[in-house]
């Protein structure tokens, strides 16, 4: 399933904190490169993702603000092939079209530049 949904804006969020236009372009730009970002639940880096951001993009809001706007593909588990990992505990196997690396969600994101 492939979906696209804001990711950030420049508008002041719900800390106080505002975006600015550059760290939305620079967010996008290592998005696009050669590092996906895993789609995970509430950011919480103890769960494995659930699918990953496959390409991004800054678009002018309705308001003059401006958002990221980030395409994502979820785990698709009609798709996947079961198998036996050496120590005996089964997992699963998903493919992608995009065979682009998940990025360590512990480091930076290297900048694509």
């Amino acid at each position: 399933m492939e979906k696209k949904q804001l990711l950030s804006s420049t508008h002041v969020d719900r800390h106080g904190m505002r975006m600015s236009k550059t760290a939305l372009d620079r967010a996008a730009e290592q998005i696009n490169g050669p590092f996906v970002v895993g789609m995970g639940i509430e950011h919480d880096v103890l769960l494995p993702p659930i699918g990953k951001i496959v390409k991004a993009s800054v678009e002018k809001l309705p308001d003059g603000e401006y958002g990221l706007f980030g395409e994502y593909k979820l785990f698709n588990l009609v798709k996947t092939k079961e198998i036996t990992l050496p120590n005996g505990e089964q997992a699963i196997i998903d493919t992608w079209e995009d065979e682009r690396p998940f990025a360590d969600r512990h480091e930076e994101i290297p900048s694509s530049r």
